[in-house]
């Protein structure tokens, strides 16, 4: 075996023949096929033609996972030679096609790929189900799975009765297609058994180009199944016992963080994956529940007071790491647990306006749920709490959707719970979470634009939570104008009520007076985080 890492060239008719005699099988972490006979054509296409289909990942197997089968293959071997890590549905899909397994067959439309200038392409394939009867222009057709599966091309051609379009099938479409794909080879890393857990996550992170992650959740699943722990079916259970947790859409993989800072609370290195692969089933069985608990409380605490709805859109999500394993290690009932719960909200906020999360999250995480355990407990506040400081004109600087504080705006004024413009009903989570209600602009952008003021239109100044309906309705209309049609059917009072639930002051929207609004809206945003920041 080359050495652990390196990228070696293997043929494809290899790898797709250690699929068929079962040694090359599949971590029984990993998904199962799910690819459509279409993306199948459009990468056999590409074999044939060819062209670079991504790098492969194999592990050498020495029963670090529980392997199974290709879909659609024979069983694996008892112990098989490999385990494809980066690879399963590129190779699953070839294994299917040239050697004819799964619900579709392929074929190749040789006539259409005869011309010099022929291209092969997924229009120069054609689909049929595995149950179907043999196509009427069956002739014209040749069965990809001759290919590996059958008898192969030459044995196809010789079928043929006419000498001559043998010829030509030999030199047009075999030679310059077929050969193509018997004759392809995949770049391969190949990974030596005693390879460490974490390696493995980073290199397939690297390698990987779907945007899907080998998970530490995953392996870890993997590694203590043959212990009698399904981590799969715990989450399940997790997801079925808690509303708030399935509906927060928490990763799994943060979960584990949290039992992790349980496990090893004095370990700063207790969130990362190296830790988290060492958890056995003792830990799991320990703490699971506890975590569960502390989690749900902690989402508790960050949808009623802290405007958050999904995992995804807390400024940072790693906040809830943390705030879970406090609520888990210091247990309190009563007036104690309303008083954490205002210190674990202050925290929240000072952390999320200081940007405290913006590097060295998984050992900022550890050392908070430290501190805040401590305050909890009767201690001293924590160093982002005792010494926030965040200056008015920083505000001016938000403009990114995606930054902790223009998320952590959002949620503060969402956790005001304001009301919308068009029938003054209060904007709620729900309400957010399903599309009913978004952050746009409350002075126009094409009006600032005709006015030559676009330089702050997208500050989070000029940014409130406003429903579908009322954001038509304003359109690109400046804000005395769509504030004088609410005003035909609110009063005065009603309608200076509808702002303030927004912090959005009244004069300067009524005098389309753009600079005033940002100095005012500016000084009103400022007090609320004061405000949350500082505490009771």
């Amino acid at each position: 075996m080359p050495r652990s890492g390196q990228s070696i060239d293997l043929d494809l008719s290899e790898l797709l023949a250690w699929i068929d005699k079962g040694e090359l099988a599949i971590p029984d972490f990993q998904r199962s096929f799910v690819w459509p006979s279409g993306a199948t054509a459009e990468l056999v296409a590409s074999i044939a033609s060819d062209y670079p289909a991504g790098t492969l990942l194999l592990l050498e197997n020495t029963g670090q996972f529980t392997p199974r089968p290709f879909d659609d293959g024979p069983a694996a071997t008892p112990s098989p030679r490999y385990l494809v890590l980066d690879g399963q549905q590129r190779l699953t899909a070839l294994y299917h096609a040239l050697y004819g397994r799964g619900k579709s067959r392929f074929f190749a439309h040789w006539k259409k790929l005869l011309d010099d200038d022929a291209t092969f392409d997924d229009d120069a394939i054609e689909i049929r189900k595995a149950t179907a009867k043999k196509p009427a222009d069956e002739d014209e057709l040749f069965p990809l799975s001759e290919v590996y599966g059958g008898a192969g091309a030459v044995r196809w051609l010789l079928s043929k009765k006419d000498v001559q379009l043998q010829t030509t099938l030999d030199s047009r479409f075999r030679r310059r297609w077929i050969e193509s794909i018997e004759k392809y080879r995949f770049p391969v890393v190949m990974l030596r058994g005693d390879t460490p857990m974490e390696a493995v996550c980073t290199i397939f992170e690297t390698l990987n180009r779907t945007g899907i992650k080998l998970t530490v959740f995953e392996l870890l699943t993997a590694k203590l199944r043959p212990h009698g722990v399904n981590l799969r079916d715990n989450w399940a259970a997790t997801l079925e016992r808690s509303d708030i947790i399935a509906n927060f859409q928490v990763q799994p993989e943060d979960f584990l963080r949290i039992l992790g800072i349980l496990v090893s609370p004095k370990n700063n290195d207790a969130a990362k994956p190296k830790a988290l692969l060492k958890l056995t089933a003792t830990d799991i069985s320990t703490y699971w529940l506890k975590a569960e608990e502390g989690l749900s409380e902690a989402l508790d605490l960050l949808a009623t007071s802290c405007g958050a709805i999904e995992w995804r859109r807390i400024p940072y999500p790693a906040l809830g790491i943390p705030i879970a394993a406090a609520f888990t290690i210091q247990q309190t009932r009563g007036a104690q647990k309303g008083a954490a719960k205002q210190r674990l909200r202050q925290w929240f906020w000072c952390s999320t306006f200081s940007e405290a999360y913006e590097s060295g999250q998984s050992t900022k995480m550890v050392s908070d749920s430290r501190e805040l355990t401590q305050w909890l407990a009767g201690g001293s506040p924590p160093k982002v709490v005792a010494d926030f400081n965040f200056e008015p004109s920083e505000l001016l600087e938000v403009t990114a959707p995606g930054t902790a504080r223009y998320k952590g705006i959002i949620s503060l004024m969402l956790a005001r719970r304001p009301h919308d413009f068009h029938d003054d009903k209060e904007i709620t989570p729900e309400r957010v979470r399903a599309g009913e209600v978004d952050d746009h602009h409350v002075f126009p952008r094409k009006y600032l634009k005709t006015t030559g003021q676009l330089d702050a239109a997208d500050c989070i100044l000029n940014h409130a939570l406003i429903d579908r309906a009322t954001n038509k309705r304003i359109g690109d209309n400046a804000p005395s104008v769509y504030i004088a049609e609410i005003q035909k059917h609110w009063d005065d009072q009603a309608v200076r009520r509808l702002l303030e639930s927004h912090l959005l002051p009244y004069e300067p929207l009524v005098k389309n007076d753009f600079k005033e609004f940002l100095t005012q809206r500016q000084q009103l945003l400022h007090d609320a985080i004061k405000q949350t920041a500082q505490g009771p």
